[in-house]
């Protein structure tokens, strides 16, 4: 089992009102599963994915990674877990404009005292896996949107996370391009990797081996999932 919450209540203080953006939430990952988070804006889904991406920590409750209970970690741990452990995609790519393909996707092996042949060992083997090994000189304003995406697929691969998230990973691409980038995450997910993706779209959590859906902060009962041929 890679992921496991207990009991997490993730509760903010507005003025005098409290609000509970995660109410009693309990569930397990094991590795190699790809879950899509699924729900409506403010339904808690944004809250959770930064809870298991070990951006935020929870008010009550306890959340293991990998073994690791890191409920009531200082930010100091939670940044190296990350580092370590999981990969991130994001809707608006987040790529460095001055860079290009081949630095920004080197970027998180820098600070790991790694020498450059084996950074750029690690860059090129999951430039390979994204299929954009012509690009590699390309700066993010020569690519297109699918391409940019491609690029930060590879960047949260490179230091081989246990556990990739990705935050609406269509949601800036149009559908045919959209589809492309979901077939990467199936390849991925293929070749055993543990996914967690976030969306808000039915036909991109069909994707997913399993569909967690959140409503008003709360896990609702799990369906089996329509798998897409």
């Amino acid at each position: 089992m890679l992921i496991r919450l207990e009991n997490i209540w993730k509760t903010y203080c507005m003025s005098d009102i409290k609000v509970h953006a995660l109410k009693d939430v309990s569930l397990t990952i094991d590795k190699g599963e790809y879950i899509a988070i699924l729900g409506p804006s403010g339904s808690g889904k944004s809250t959770l994915m930064n809870i298991i991406g070990c951006l935020d920590t929870p008010t009550t409750g306890k959340f293991f990674l990998d073994d690791i209970d890191v409920s009531k970690t200082d930010a100091n741990f939670l940044a190296d877990v990350r580092n370590q452990k999981i990969g991130f995609v994001f809707q608006n790519f987040n790529l460095l404009s001055r860079y290009n393909v081949f630095n920004n996707i080197e970027l998180p092996l820098v600070y790991s005292g790694l020498s450059a042949y084996e950074r750029r060992r690690l860059v090129y083997e999951v430039i390979e896996l994204v299929g954009l090994e012509s690009r590699i000189k390309h700066k993010p304003n020569e690519l297109s949107g699918g391409q940019r995406q491609r690029v930060a697929i590879a960047r949260a691969l490179v230091n081989k996370p246990q556990i990739l998230i990705a935050d609406e990973p269509t949601g800036n691409l149009d559908s045919v391009t959209g589809q492309e980038i979901l077939s990467v995450f199936d390849n991925l997910s293929e070749a055993g990797n543990t996914l967690c993706m976030v969306t808000h779209d039915e036909n991109v959590a069909k994707h997913s081996n399993r569909r967690i859906v959140i409503k008003d902060g709360q896990v609702q009962p799990e369906k089996s999932p329509q798998i897409v041929s």
